[in-house]
């Protein structure tokens, strides 16, 4: 379900039954964009006011992570599914769709250029970032950084992109039981 919590403290306000996938993002001022559960169409709802309305209105190929672009007009995603596979960007006016790249590549959007003419996207297969153009010239390699056990994503803003990291750390326990007897299950 979704739900909007205060940054103040309290609890949570749960927004109707919907059920929802885990993709979501904030959209075009006060509006949240999600797929809904299965990831089929994209809902988009206002948390203040409650209403609700289908970007698309027939059911879609699975889509996941939704991306706002800067100005909040347009929402790039991934979908996938026979002849729908790949990154499109959707206008959150009317709906209306553009398909970005070629069917087989696995670039998922995880940002926009702060102009919106490009969309930031990984490619999950092969790893590495791009910069998918809104007007159709080919995808461009984003060089990152050379950090050993790190995880990165582009970030664009004033002054040019910042890449943001995770590292990730493995913690392990030992435990020895005593008296274990195989045969009592």
């Amino acid at each position: 379900r979704l739900a909007i919590l205060p940054s103040t403290g309290g609890p949570p306000r749960i927004l109707g039954d919907t059920l929802v996938s885990v993709y979501l993002t904030w959209a075009g001022g006060r509006e949240v964009a999600y797929p809904v559960r299965n990831q089929v169409n994209i809902r988009l709802r206002d948390p203040e006011t409650g209403e609700e309305r289908l970007l698309l209105e027939q059911d879609q190929p699975s889509i996941r992570a939704p991306v706002a672009s800067p100005d909040g007009t347009k929402l790039a995603v991934w979908r996938s599914g026979y002849t729908y596979t790949g990154l499109w960007s959707y206008s959150l006016q009317d709906g209306s769709a553009v398909h970005l790249t070629e069917p087989g590549q696995e670039w998922h959007p995880v940002g926009w250029s702060l102009e919106g003419d490009r969309i930031i996207a990984r490619d999950s297969r092969e790893g590495g970032f791009y910069w998918i153009h809104m007007d159709g010239n080919e995808p461009t390699d984003i060089p990152g950084p050379e950090l050993d056990g790190m995880d990165c994503v582009p970030h664009d803003r004033e002054g040019g992109l910042v890449w943001v990291c995770t590292e990730e750390h493995s913690f392990s326990d030992v435990w020895m039981v005593e008296n274990f007897d195989l045969d009592r299950g």
